[in-house]
């Protein structure tokens, strides 16, 4: 599992951004992701400065000790060296 990074954007979309970027250069880490997932997709359009993204994270339920679903998302990066 990856450790956590610290976000220094002053607002949520600017910690998305700064996450989604995190975890892309993970993706491309031959030690953090030596299965080469390729999981995140970002796209920076210039034209209209708009970031677009799709994810595909894996997910993993459990019952909770209520009787209702969980969702958790299995890590798949781990730390680079």
């Amino acid at each position: 599992m990856a450790s956590s990074i610290t976000l220094s954007a002053d607002s949520l979309e600017g910690q998305i951004m700064e996450s989604i970027m995190g975890a892309q250069n993970l993706e491309g880490d031959e030690t953090a992701n030596p299965n080469n997932e390729n999981r995140i997709t970002a796209n920076i359009n210039t034209d209209n400065m708009t970031l677009s993204f799709t994810g595909n994270l894996p997910l993993v339920m459990t019952i909770g000790a209520n009787g209702m679903p969980q969702f958790a998302v299995e890590p798949y990066l781990s730390d680079a060296a």
